[in-house]
């Protein structure tokens, strides 16, 4: 795709100081130091996401969705040592098996975020977000304008 290095290397910027690299692939994923990302994230679970959100911790992420999701995978980063290997290889089966639901995706989306490590990284995400509004009002729009320039050099926007 056209745009997708440039589009690396602005997220990565705006991203150093967390000690990870990111780089764009199919879905938010985060391993070893390395967070996956995807320029194609608004869906219907996202949607269901963002509402799960609101309910839950009563903050609304809908205008920072995209970089709430790689807070998200940074929170990985930063909350993974309070598991054990056996509770994180749990965890790795459940989510396949709920990868296969074919529930409604507010309950996979429930289901998957009560996950307690993925419960984890969504508290400091958002704990991350609530105490530094300004930094991630500032690099939401960065980001915003990272995606929509990648949109545009691709003919989609």
């Amino acid at each position: 795709m056209k745009g997708m290095m440039v589009l690396e290397r602005k997220i990565n910027k705006l991203f150093r100081d967390f000690g990870i690299v990111a780089y764009c692939g199919e879905r938010f994923e985060y391993s070893n130091s390395v967070v996956s990302f995807t320029p194609y994230f608004w869906d219907r679970l996202s949607r269901a996401h963002c509402e799960y959100i609101d309910k839950t911790f009563g903050i609304d992420v809908r205008s920072s969705y995209f970089t709430f999701c790689i807070l998200h995978e940074i929170g990985h980063h930063y909350t993974l040592r309070n598991f054990t290997e056996e509770e994180i290889d749990n965890e790795i089966i459940i989510r396949k098996l709920l990868s296969f639901c074919e529930k409604d995706p507010k309950e996979i989306n429930n289901a998957y975020f009560n996950l307690p490590i993925e419960e984890e990284a969504t508290k400091w995400a958002l704990e991350y977000m609530v105490n530094h509004v300004s930094w991630v009002n500032r690099v939401n729009r960065l980001c915003c304008d990272a995606l929509r320039h990648y949109f545009k050099v691709n003919g989609w926007g």
